[in-house]
């Protein structure tokens, strides 16, 4: 689908007036549908007043990403007909550009968040211990960080942001299976609705995450970033996700779009099928996330009459584990809210480097 006629699509949505083509549909989405990633929260429990502000901050965002989505559902019902894949398209566009207009200390970089990610780098996911305790220390003369001689982690109070992270890089390095300690880098998969599979992220660690991680601070500091703080080589405990080729991230996004569009019996699968496809396939250089959890809403409520419940960190669920893993999960974290049955905490893998 050519960015033309994803804007051409944009500027008919935006302007043309489909009243009367049926009743508005209620506001379904709130902020409770929209659960703020751990991943945002770096202070750990009991919180100062600073950092009750600071983590509040964050989750106000949430109450901007439920509006969006709710003007969103209004737009697909004034359309009068099933939304098409150009549609979903268009809305995915909007809500970029909505996202965008939001204050910096919500959203991050407004530049970032336009600025489409292509195959020259700049877009890695860190796991691991990148994002310490709060308080942790690190010793002067190794850079290491300190441990807790009971338990042999780094010492600090957890937050939900560094627990995250060391959750991702648990299960990233699970994929690459037991006894494959040669191995530092796996190609991670998507099947389409059409049974064919596109190469997505890239999941590596060791010599070749340190490869990678060399590129990317050559990368940075040719934009005139400080890299000076930055170290060449990457922990052990450290695996880094790297995105999809460009054309193979359109070919996904569109997939899913197509599959938001299918006339024929949409679940829950079918949403988290579609949500697998959107983490992997980010077409800008930030914002990807909460833009694609913004979509979802819109598509749990369009299809299903509400949103499906999920981990805040699903996106890191995404980057770390093969797609029917995913599905399967989701399908099931869903089940468990609605029954209120106790939900993991994690996602153990089950399969190993070989197996995919």
């Amino acid at each position: 689908m050519g960015a033309k006629a994803v804007d051409a699509a944009v500027d008919k949505y935006q302007v043309v007036d489909h009243g009367g083509a049926g009743a508005l549909r209620s506001p379904l989405v709130s902020a409770v549908d929209l659960p703020t990633p751990g991943r945002m929260i770096q202070h750990a429990s009991p919180l100062t007043e600073k950092s009750a502000l600071a983590t509040a901050t964050r989750r106000e965002f949430a109450e901007l990403q439920a509006t969006a989505a709710n003007i969103g559902l209004q737009k697909m019902d004034r359309l009068g007909r099933p939304p098409t894949a150009l549609d979903w398209a268009a809305e995915h566009r909007r809500l970029t550009v909505e996202r965008a207009k939001q204050p910096e200390s919500y959203s991050g970089s407004t530049q970032a968040a336009l600025t489409p990610l292509t195959d020259e780098g700049g877009f890695i996911t860190h796991m691991g211990l990148n994002i310490p305790p709060e308080g942790a220390k690190r010793d002067p003369e190794t850079g290491k960080y300190e441990l807790d001689p009971r338990t042999g982690e780094v010492a600090g109070q957890a937050t939900p942001a560094s627990i995250v992270r060391a959750e991702a890089g648990r299960r990233a390095h699970a994929r690459f299976g037991p006894g494959n300690d040669h191995i530092d880098e796996l190609q991670n998969t998507v099947r389409l609705t059409d049974g064919t599979t596109v190469n997505s992220n890239r999941l590596v660690r060791g010599e070749r995450g340190t490869e990678v991680n060399v590129q990317q601070r050559e990368y940075q500091a040719s934009r005139g970033k400080d890299v000076s703080q930055w170290a060449s080589e990457i922990p052990a405990d450290r695996v880094m996700s790297v995105p999809a080729l460009q054309a193979d991230r359109e070919k996904i996004r569109q997939d899913a779009y197509e599959q938001l569009a299918n006339p024929g019996e949409f679940t829950i699968r079918t949403w988290a099928d579609a949500a697998y496809k959107l983490f992997l396939s980010p077409e800008m250089r930030s914002g990807n996330d909460a833009v694609s959890r913004t979509l979802l809403a819109e598509a749990g409520a369009y299809h299903l009459g509400r949103v499906p419940t999920y981990p805040h960190d699903i996106d890191f669920f995404a980057m770390t584990v093969d797609q029917d893993e995913f599905i399967d999960y989701i399908v099931e974290h869903d089940r468990r809210m609605q029954t209120g049955e106790p939900v993991w905490g994690s996602v153990p893998s089950r399969r190993s480097a070989s197996e995919d």
